[in-house]
């Protein structure tokens, strides 16, 4: 999971499909030493590491990457290399799952204000579609959210080709 922070989601995961085996990475030194001061769920792993600069050890070797505020939080000019770095580390057949921040935009947060940054389902369609490293499996609001992203985030599932 690019951008794991302190791995909520990652041991969620892993709580959740106790053979899978997620792997959080994050840029953060501080991070992911916080989640490995919390207890093992089952056997998730998390390293130090740049998805742009993805180590070799996982290029090609994830069967899922979960996206849940990496994409929103970098800045939108590097959105396409966000793609190639995930097609990157996905095995040909992979899945992309994650839930996008749409319209994260508040009285005090506009657009250009620094992340979070929004998107729209247009964008995302084209980013991930157009150079033909994925296809769309499933685009829909996810159907629990935080109360006040309701209505704010899309769920999508995609399928590297």
């Amino acid at each position: 999971m690019p951008g794991c922070g302190t791995g909520h989601d990652v041991r969620a995961i892993a709580a959740a499909e106790h053979e899978s085996q997620p792997i959080g990475l994050d840029l953060s030194e501080t991070a992911i030493a916080g989640c490995r001061q919390r207890p093992v769920v089952a056997a998730e792993q998390y390293c130090v590491g740049d998805l742009f600069a993805l180590p070799e050890t996982l290029r090609g070797t994830c069967d899922w990457v979960w996206e849940h505020t990496c994409f929103c939080a970098i800045d939108p000019a590097h959105r396409d290399e966000y793609v190639a770095a995930v097609a990157s580390a996905l095995k040909p057949g992979g899945h992309l799952l994650g839930v996008f921040y749409l319209d994260p935009y508040r009285d005090d947060h506009q657009p250009g204000g620094g992340p979070p940054h929004g998107c729209t389902i247009e964008e995302l369609r084209q980013r991930f579609t157009a150079a033909g490293q994925f296809s769309v499996e499933s685009a829909e609001p996810p159907a629990d959210c935080y109360p006040e992203r309701a209505g704010r985030e899309l769920l999508l599932q995609l399928s590297r080709q």
